[in-house]
Formats: structure tokens, sequence, C-alpha cells
């Protein structure tokens, strides 16, 4: 059986969104990868204000440009990842809206909503009805939401690279400027770095780490070029799609997983689900032979973490390590 790459590329945060709000699904990601430009955002800035939020390609020319005149009062976030950054950044009655999944109940920040007023989706006149002086999407987004607010004249900002941790400390960074935040953006990124580092101190060199798959239901991996391959070798665990040289979230067969020999598998599920994420792989005879399973080396992680594309990305680090490596992080709970 041929690996298979899905035709459409979807928005994992969107797929949180819908398993979250209790639509019943299969599999527990649903690929994607950012808009293929290799587009990165630059802010202008004296330190003062006027500022200006700059695409640039790889060659250095310039893509959309959107000037801030002064920091904005009237924010609205449509992509989870920004929800969650801006959540920590500035204080709740600058931000009109957050997208419908932040309110959601498996929403990382659910609990911390209470004082925002409405959670917008893909309805760009909603958006507009609410006069946003400067608006925060991701390349998942709608490709038509994202269009009619640039065109708007309204402030917009689409965020595309994701893929990374590097990715993601470039983005709060972003935030943080675009809405004069840097010092709370500084200290988010400290607490992350703090998490990241406390792990990169314990796990063991690259050559006696073990290799471990990414595994969903219908033979579902993400392997190399994904944020999820990145927050693996983060967390001291050698991916063993990617070294088979797999790219992306793809779906293999059963045969090509047990080629992969991995030592671990690593499955995924909503934190809302009591059910026995193990029986995934326990219960598939095809996989009894594997060492991974006959001694129980799977480790299990909320999808809501691993999936996240922001700060929270350094808990799914340090949950993954503590999980392989237990003896080397002890009783420390940090």
């Amino acid at each position: 059986m041929k690996e298979h790459r899905p035709r459409h590329n979807v928005a994992g945060l969107i797929f949180l969104g819908l398993i979250a709000g209790g639509i019943a699904l299969t599999v527990f990601f649903v690929p994607w990868t950012p808009d293929a430009t290799g587009l990165m955002t630059e802010v202008e800035s004296d330190g003062d204000w006027p500022r200006t939020l700059v695409e640039r390609f790889p060659d250095g020319t310039d893509g959309r440009r959107v000037v801030l005149a002064s920091p904005p009062q009237r924010v609205v976030s449509v992509a989870l990842g920004t929800d969650e950054v801006l959540i920590e950044l500035i204080d709740s009655e600058r931000i009109v809206a957050l997208s419908h999944y932040a309110s959601m109940k498996g929403s990382l920040i659910n609990d911390r909503v209470e004082g925002i007023e409405n959670f917008v989706g893909a309805d760009v006149e909603s958006i507009i009805a609410l006069q946003p002086d400067l608006c925060f999407l991701a390349s998942y987004n709608r490709e038509e939401t994202r269009s009619l607010l640039a065109d708007s004249g309204i402030p917009t900002h689409v965020f595309r690279r994701f893929n990374t941790l590097a990715d993601i400390r470039e983005n709060i960074l972003v935030v943080g400027q675009a809405v004069g935040a840097e010092k709370a953006a500084n200290e988010l990124l400290a607490r992350m770095d703090q998490k990241l580092e406390y792990v990169a101190a314990r796990v063991p060199p690259l050559e006696d780490q073990p290799t471990a798959l990414v595994y969903d239901v219908g033979g579902w991996v993400a392997a190399a070029g994904t944020t999820q391959d990145d927050i693996l070798r983060a967390a001291g665990l050698r991916n063993a799609a990617g070294e088979a040289g797999i790219q992306g979230h793809v779906q293999i067969s059963e045969e090509r997983i047990l080629s992969l020999e991995p030592g671990y598998f690593i499955l995924r599920v909503r934190r809302d689900d009591d059910g026995p994420a193990e029986q995934r792989v326990i219960d598939n005879p095809a996989f009894s032979n594997l060492a991974a399973v006959r001694h129980r080396r799977l480790l299990i992680i909320t999808n809501e973490v691993y999936s996240s594309v922001s700060h929270h990305a350094a808990d799914a680090v340090l949950e993954l390590a503590r999980q392989a490596y237990p003896e080397r992080f002890g009783d420390d709970k940090r």
C-alpha cells in the first residue's frame, strides 16, 4: 500500500475545534501545512509608534505591509494559536473577540475567557461589525476569510509559519510588538525557554535516544517538517517516520509502520476523553510483535497540547520527556 497524501491541506487546529465541540470524528489530527510561500514577518519600528508588520519573502522582497499608528485597543484573533498568546499578553478589555475555538470545552484557555464578549469564526461581516483596529489570522484560516478581511481596510496580519518551535517563538514576538506588549511577550518566551532548557539538560544525548512514532487511527503519522516533529526532538526522542524520509502529516500502511519499528508510540487524546487511547495499538494484531507494544512503551498526550502552535508547545515537550524518561525527572512536577 502506497503512502497517501491528502489532496487538500486542512488546519489541525480547526480539527481541534471540531472535536472539542463534540463532533464525532475518527482520527485525532488532520494533515495541514501553512502556505508554502516561505513568508516571514518583520516589524519595522524605531521602538515607538507607528509600527509596520511586513511580510518578507526569502529573496528579501516585501509582501503585504500593515501600518499600526498606535497600540491597538480593539484586537480580534481568528486563530486559536494567537488566542492562546493574546490572553497572556494584554488585558481582556483590549480583546474584542477570540476565535470560537477558544471557548470550547477542550480549549487550553476556556477557563480564562470570561472577560471576552465575542467569539468569531469565518463570518467576515460579524468581524467587521466589531470595528477592530487589528485582526490576527493564520494560514489555516479559510482563504476567503483571510482575503476579505485583508481587503476590508482593517489592519490584518496573517501568520504563516508554525513548523518549528523557533517559528512559534517568532510569532509570539511579533504579536507582542504588534500590540505593544513586548515585555509580556519576552516574559512568556522566558517561561517557554525555561521549560525547554530544563528538558534539554535531562534527556540523553542524541545517539542514546530511542525512536518514536506519532500515530493516530488509520495510520496517520506526524513525520519530518511538522511542529510535532520538532516537539518530539526537543523531548529527546527521534522521529521514526522522519528518519525514514517521510515528510509531513501522511497516512502510511501497517506494513510501513512495522518496518519503522518505533521504540515508542505517541498517542493523542482529547482533554475530555477518558477512553483507553493505548487500545488503538494494543488491540491491533498487526502490531502485536512490535517491542513498543509488547513492553507497553506508549506515551499518551492530550491533542490540544501537542497540536498547539503557541507557547504551550513547550508543555508538550516537557510532558513527553517526563513520560519517556521518568528516572531523569523524578518527582519534579514543574
